[in-house]
């Protein structure tokens, strides 16, 4: 009998304290419960939500929003065919080769002063940070389109072999000389020589500077403008950087029929902005 009983209390207490250990089991495994799927995509947008944080947040003067600006090239905002020209020019690591030819109006009166060309080769160097970029100036002084072709000034501007050719027509040398239909077959004539001697060449026409009370040099500018733009010239109007022709402020432009200093500022301005584009 006793011996029934202690086996029976020994049963009981193995009993129990198997009950407890399988208890304690459970119960730690309820506490490490894995996530859900739902708390683990949560998770994972936190992450990544924090990694593109501190991707806007890199770099100095950077903020989330703003666009990276990097540095054009230097012909990105110029205008063609001059951008093409002064690509190719720079990219070859050369020259850019500009050559100005017209009457005395492309020459400054003092020695003092410079002219539009002058200045338009320092704005341009200045602007893209280069001194690759060369103009040369031919005076054909007060000689006619006429006399220019018959010394063979057109081919010498072609033995030049500029990149870019800014031509001003010698409007006022012509004027009461030669018809303005004469004038432009000779202009046209000119810039086909030297075309013809590189195809590539970025010859543009730049009009005679404006005069006080200009009359008929007034329709012989329009007739030049008209042809430029049936024969595809590209045409630099500096015009509007003039006093009216009727407003006596022009004088102070120009000396007798030549620009002065102030005519050679206005005129250089519209050149630069127009090849540049700025």
């Amino acid at each position: 009998m006793k011996l029934f009983s202690l086996l029976f209390f020994t049963v009981v207490c193995l009993g129990i304290i198997i009950a407890g250990n399988i208890h304690y089991d459970n119960k730690v495994a309820s506490s490490v419960q894995p996530e859900t799927e739902s708390d683990q995509g949560q998770t994972e947008q936190d992450i990544t939500d924090n990694v593109e944080n501190v991707s806007a947040g890199e770099g100095e003067g950077v903020t989330a929003g703003e666009e990276s600006t990097l540095p054009e090239s230097p012909a990105e905002a110029a205008s063609e065919p001059f951008a093409t020209r002064m690509e190719e020019a720079l990219g070859d690591g050369r020259d850019l080769r500009i050559v100005v030819a017209g009457s005395n109006a492309v020459l400054a009166e003092e020695e003092a002063d410079k002219g539009w060309p002058q200045i338009v080769e320092e704005q341009l160097r200045e602007m893209y940070s280069t001194s690759q970029i060369e103009i040369e100036v031919v005076s054909f002084d007060q000689k006619s389109t006429f006399e220019v072709i018959e010394g063979d000034g057109d081919e010498k501007l072609a033995e030049l072999a500029p990149d870019v050719l800014l031509f001003e027509p010698l409007i006022l040398n012509d004027n009461a000389r030669v018809s303005i239909d004469d004038t432009l077959f000779n202009i046209n004539r000119i810039l086909q020589t030297v075309k013809s001697s590189n195809d590539e060449v970025a010859a543009y026409i730049v009009p005679t500077n404006p005069i006080h009370q200009a009359g008929y040099y007034l329709t012989q500018i329009e007739r030049l403008e008209d042809f430029a733009e049936e024969e595809e010239w590209p045409y630099i109007d500096h015009w509007g950087n003039w006093p009216d022709v009727e407003d006596d402020d022009i004088l102070t432009y120009l000396q007798e029929s030549v620009p002065s200093q102030d005519g050679h500022e206005a005129w250089a301005e519209a050149v630069v902005s127009e090849l540049t584009g700025r």
